[in-house]
């Protein structure tokens, strides 16, 4: 059985924009200007419980 990459797609902008009001809205952040770094490649691996995906923005 051959292996299939999960391949997805984001609007890069957008996501970092909604990431960012949610960060703030549960209290992670204190603003939206604070910086951060956030572990996407995790957040979509856990999400669909694969690790061989490819990310495009």
């Amino acid at each position: 059985m051959k292996h299939v990459k999960q391949i997805i797609f984001i609007d890069g902008e957008n996501f970092r924009q909604n990431l960012i009001n949610i960060l703030v809205e549960q209290k992670l952040l204190k603003n939206k200007n604070q910086m951060f770094k956030y572990n996407v490649r995790g957040l979509f691996e856990d999400m669909i419980g694969a690790t061989d995906i490819a990310i495009n923005y």
